[in-house]
């Protein structure tokens, strides 16, 4: 897989969040967003900070009033979210 198809794989990973606002999508997709970010500054070096504001501006109102209140809950409960499998 290329970064851009991840790229794209976040995308769709918004739409589900988008048709779905709750914290167990938003957490897969925050996820993802940390990994592509990591990702890409291994290959170029710096964070892709346009790209992460791109994904963020394709949250719907209801996806961000559920960002609102998942930056509300303890750390260690947003990461339980984001990695349930850790």
């Amino acid at each position: 897989m290329t970064l851009e198809e991840y790229k794209k794989l976040i995308i769709d990973e918004i739409n589900e969040l988008n048709a779905n606002p709750c914290f167990e999508t938003l957490a897969k997709v925050e996820a993802s967003i940390d990994f592509y970010s990591d990702w890409y500054k291994d290959e170029n070096f710096i964070r892709p900070r346009n790209d992460i504001g791109y994904f963020r501006s394709l949250y719907s109102d209801e996806a961000r009033e559920v960002v609102d209140k998942f930056e509300k809950l303890d750390w260690q409960l947003q990461v339980q979210y984001m990695y349930p499998e850790a």
